[in-house]
């Protein structure tokens, strides 16, 4: 025998009180999940932003024709966007190719490059080595550190000049950025009990693949699905996008993401 379906269903929120939501004629809420935040709107592009002029969908055009006379060739062309965006998806189409042709689309944190002040004792962040090499950039507190951190050198948009900002998922971070409050990177109260949100390092670290050699053999739809939750893209991060021809000739390869993002002109 069938369920019977429950008249009754309620919706309550974090104190327990119901919540009018839109219902079934048999009273079953509905629900339609969103990943797209308040004050953001859908934004379809197949170009970068213009960051060096402040133009939004102004910049390179994310595609390429990668022609090869001797066998395997690749081609990489870069971009940003001025304001930070969530990526929900996108759509590889291609032009003649070959069997094994790829395409890739990673972001790119790129290094941090605070003022060298060694020798004044009048810089508020130092260097600590994480690798050979490499280093995490620190806050120090008493403003005698070998380097300078602008938190509010802005390029354009919300891009700071000198800065990238790397999410921390433990909490214990050095700096916090928050561009719905304010366009400047800070450092945190304490520098011995870091609680922000970001880190800054001085080398470049790839932060994710959006897509990963995907074929070019046919034109594919690569859209997540609704409920998922897009990824947020900080401005200050590069999309790198690749395409690797296997034989020789020419094949053209162009993208189309699917963002959100609060303004689109």
């Amino acid at each position: 025998m069938p369920a019977t379906p429950n008249m009754n269903v309620q919706v309550l929120d974090s104190d327990g009180a119901p919540v009018s939501v839109s219902q079934t004629d048999k009273g079953t809420p509905i629900f339609q999940p969103s990943i797209i935040p308040p004050g953001y709107f859908f934004y379809g592009t197949g170009a970068f932003d213009d960051v060096d002029n402040g133009t939004r969908g102004n910049g390179p055009q994310i595609a390429l024709s990668v022609d090869s006379l001797v066998g395997e060739k690749e081609e990489t062309i870069t971009g940003q966007f001025l304001e930070h965006v969530y990526i929900l998806g996108g759509y590889v189409g291609s032009v003649s190719p070959g069997f094994q042709d790829w395409v890739s689309l990673h972001v790119n944190a790129p290094a941090s490059s605070p003022e060298d002040r060694t020798g004044t004792n009048d810089g508020n962040a130092n260097k600590v080595a994480v690798g050979s090499g490499v280093h995490i950039i620190v806050p120090a507190p008493a403003d005698d550190g070998d380097w300078n951190v602008d938190g509010a050198a802005l390029l354009a948009g919300e891009i700071n000049e000198d800065l990238v900002p790397v999410p921390n998922a433990s909490g214990q971070g050095y700096w916090n950025w928050d561009p719905e409050q304010s366009p400047s990177i800070t450092p945190v109260a304490n520098p011995a009990q870091p609680d922000g949100t970001y880190d800054l390092y001085d080398f470049p670290i790839v932060l994710a693949r959006q897509a990963n050699r995907y074929p070019c053999i046919h034109a594919g739809d690569v859209t997540p699905a609704a409920s998922i939750k897009g990824k947020k893209i900080l401005p200050h991060w590069q999309w790198v996008f690749t395409v690797h021809r296997h034989t020789t000739g020419n094949v053209n390869v162009a993208i189309r993401l699917d963002t959100t993002r609060k303004l689109t002109i």
